[in-house]
């Protein structure tokens, strides 16, 4: 078995409760989480810039992403 902390159980919880809302279909799971980031980031005053993936990962396997915050707009 898994030795789960806290932290752990809470995510899991979280991500079943959100998984339910979108009625376990991916695009709206998706849609739904960019959409509470974007609120969030709104609200936190943010603005998220987004890279695009060119550079690939230690094993040259995927890309890197990097996610920047901003404070203010």
């Amino acid at each position: 078995m898994m030795n789960d902390n806290e932290l752990l159980i809470e995510k899991v919880k979280t991500q079943k409760i959100l998984d339910d809302r979108a009625e376990h279909d991916l695009a709206k799971y998706v849609s739904d989480t960019h959409a509470r980031i974007e609120a969030l980031a709104a609200r936190l005053e943010l603005k998220l810039t987004y890279g695009t993936p060119t550079n690939k990962n230690a094993n040259g396997k995927g890309a890197i992403w990097r996610v920047r915050a901003v404070r203010g707009f």
